[in-house]
């Protein structure tokens, strides 16, 4: 009887374990959101080298080998090929021919997609990774893998992904703004999951980017922010934020769609912080150079503070 109960014990905890692992994420359910994805997808989400986490600057550390990025491909309009709703967040895919190097990586990494993080309109943080504990309206994160792998499954498992992520902040007035305003016209064509657009793209990943310095980033050892949370992602997480007006990331918050049917909107579409345990987040941008820069900042401010005593 013993024997019974014992191995029907194990086939219901085999079927138990068989179901949990087949379960679907999210992030709008106390069921399925990502405090649960741990227990949803135990063997990486619940590691010790989670993304994202909190860059906190006075802790980063020097990397003389992080210097300037290539990028190639990324100035061509015709190398975006398709944008859709996954359901979890707005994709866009890369056709062949787009790559990245140097930036202190060790070899050449190909493009496969851009996707993007936001929380419930302009005034609320909605970002992955946090600034000195400041989160920001979005954050799009570019997902490589390097050239030698024919895919995300098999680069997984020797370190082979980088990720570029690029902070999403909102300003008042800003210079050029049309290539984000053509991304979210295109929004209406995919608010309900699965949906896709397949089109001449009227911009490029270059156009989209065209505020950010790309000189200045920060690296570290993580994972991927979204179930299986697999580990051995390369991060490089971009300080100065891309720059768009409140419209632009309120267009996310309200066209996009889990239901369209039911009117539930596609939002709080991130992970929160996770522990940085022992690992150490680089820096390219040198002490020095640092305190130069802010040195300058505090010398303007001071000659506008004075001239406005005269």
């Amino acid at each position: 009887m013993a024997f019974i109960l014992s191995l029907f014990g194990a086939a219901v905890f085999s079927i138990f374990t068989t179901v949990l692992a087949s379960s679907e994420w999210c992030y709008n359910s106390d069921d399925c959101g990502p405090e649960e994805w741990p227990n949803i997808h135990p063997l990486f989400c619940s590691g010790n080298e989670q993304s994202p986490i909190n860059i906190e600057v006075v802790e980063t550390k020097w990397n003389s080998s992080l210097t300037n990025f290539c990028f190639s491909g990324y100035s061509d309009p015709r190398k975006l090929h398709l944008m859709k709703n996954t359901g979890h967040s707005v994709q866009v895919d890369f056709a062949d021919g787009v790559t990245i190097s140097g930036g202190g990586l060790n070899e050449t990494f190909k493009a496969l997609q851009f996707h993007l993080h936001w929380g419930n309109g302009s005034s609320v943080y909605g970002s992955e990774h946090t600034l000195n504990g400041c989160g920001f309206p979005m954050e799009m994160h570019i997902l490589h893998i390097g050239e030698k792998f024919a895919n995300v499954s098999e680069a997984i498992k020797q370190n082979g992904i980088a990720v570029l992520g690029f902070f999403i902040d909102v300003a008042t007035t800003v210079d050029n703004n049309q290539a984000w305003e053509d991304f979210v016209n295109i929004l209406p064509n995919i608010s309900s999951p699965d949906e896709k657009w397949q089109n001449a793209f009227p911009f490029s990943i270059s156009d989209l980017l065209q505020s950010v310095q790309k000189t200045k980033y920060f690296r570290y050892r993580g994972s991927l922010t979204t179930p299986t949370c697999d580990e051995g992602v390369t991060w490089t997480v971009f300080e100065k934020p891309i720059l768009v007006t409140h419209k632009i990331v309120d267009k996310f918050a309200t066209e996009v769609f889990i239901n369209k049917s039911t009117n539930v909107r596609l939002v709080n579409t991130y992970r929160h912080v996770q522990k940085l345990n022992k690992r150490t987040v680089f820096t390219s941008t040198s002490a020095f150079a640092r305190f130069k820069a802010e040195g300058q900042t505090m010398a303007l401010v001071a000659i506008c503070l004075i001239w406005l005593t005269l």
